[in-house]
């Protein structure tokens, strides 16, 4: 359906999975007096929209949507500079219930909501509003937006912490980008205002302190003339003033040995180095911490690197696996006879939650593990000899 001006005196208007589409441009194009536009059941596919013609037209537009005549949740869309902004089609709906339902329910063009809280199902769906919204401008130009959310739509938690962030994710890359800088948040009207948006697609909004995530695209490091090189870089940063670099000789205490100055906020590629010229003997363990500006702190997953002998370790992983039930199949290759391995899985803290010891022929060798004690999540397994050790990241 379309129109030149939409005016809500009382009740619900339902879309029912349809357009609805306002011609003129100006900020009184909509108004209302108690009605809304009805937004209060499951479409992932953001099927129910409003299109609003603004062009050029600046001003604060309001799309008044409501879950019913006592709750009303409005999106504000306020175009600063003038510019063509074109068609802005806003569509939003709630997913009450579990995070796991959260998760399951998330819009079709969002591959995932993982985060500090965890990865897969449910990821961080506890932390972020049972809600989620979808701009979509034909157009170009800098625009301040206001999400509204219902007090049944409070993350699963049942906290805010004082302060959310809304949260855009990039279809193109199908990560969640890392929240723009000088967000209001209100907890008590339930609103987040984000100031000089450009880019648009669906949004979620997270606590503050569980951000979507800020990804770490990799870690990883090498043993060059008895030095170990640290590298890792991040796809996207929010608040990061800095990171910690630990090391540690059997995975369990750990000591920082050097600080690497974060960028604060990005949303570009940006790569990290570190060097330590005194790694242990043998095996050394290295992680990092993540301090953001106001101390919170995250710990990433240890990575091994072995500085004696490292031209000699002639194990290797051939296939790594586990199962819906747990089962965790390694398969490997050892160079002599009648070899003694030790194998380990390490959480992301870098505590040992499981050693088992190994017979291990010269050739191909494997083995079989029963983990369905352990929670779903990403962990770190590691194979050792006297001599050599081998380590890779598995999801469970």
């Amino acid at each position: 359906h379309s129109t030149t001006n939409l005016n809500l005196i009382n009740g619900p208007l339902n879309l029912n999975q349809k357009t609805f589409t306002i011609s003129n441009a100006d900020i009184a194009g909509i108004t209302r007096t108690s009605g809304y536009i009805l937004s209060n059941v499951l479409d992932i596919g953001f099927n129910s929209k409003v299109q609003w013609n603004i062009e050029k037209a600046t001003g604060v537009h309001v799309f008044p949507f409501g879950v019913n005549s006592s709750t009303y949740i409005p999106f504000s869309f306020d175009l600063k500079n003038g510019e063509n902004i074109g068609n802005v089609s806003v569509s939003t709906y709630p997913d009450l219930g579990s995070a796991a339902n959260v998760y399951t329910n998330r819009p079709t063009i969002v591959t995932n909501l993982d985060g500090e809280a965890g990865t897969g199902n449910p990821g961080n769906a506890e932390n972020i509003v049972k809600r989620f919204w979808r701009i979509e401008p034909t157009g170009s130009g800098t625009v301040d937006v206001t999400y509204s959310y219902a007090e049944t739509e409070i993350p699963v938690t049942g906290e805010e912490v004082n302060s959310m962030v809304a949260q855009r994710f990039n279809t193109t890359t199908n990560k969640w980008e890392a929240a723009l800088p000088g967000q209001l948040s209100n907890t008590t009207t339930n609103t987040v205002t984000v100031l000089g948006v450009t880019n648009f697609s669906p949004w979620a909004i997270s606590r503050k302190h569980n951000p979507l995530p800020i990804e770490l695209l990799y870690f990883n490091g090498k043993c060059e003339d008895e030095v170990s090189i640290l590298n890792w870089a991040t796809a996207s940063e929010t608040n990061n003033d800095y990171f910690t670099v630990q090391q540690s000789e059997y995975g369990i205490e750990w000591k920082e040995i050097g600080a690497v100055a974060g960028a604060g906020n990005s949303n570009t590629l940006i790569k990290y180095t570190f060097s330590d010229s005194e790694p242990n003997k043998e095996n050394t363990f290295y992680r990092l911490q993540q301090t953001d500006f106001d101390g919170t702190q995250t710990t990433f997953s240890p990575i091994l690197i072995n500085c004696k002998n490292p031209e000699e370790n002639a194990l290797n992983f051939i296939n790594v696996s586990s199962n819906e039930n747990g089962n965790l199949n390694v398969a490997f290759t050892y160079p002599q006879n009648d070899g003694k391995c030790v194998l380990m899985i390490y959480d992301n803290t870098g505590r040992i939650l499981f050693q088992k010891g190994i017979e291990a022929a010269e050739g191909t060798n494997s083995a079989g593990f029963d983990l369905s004690a352990f929670p779903s999540g990403i962990y770190l397994i590691s194979i050792c000899d006297s001599k050599n050790t081998i380590t890779k990241r598995i999801v469970l």
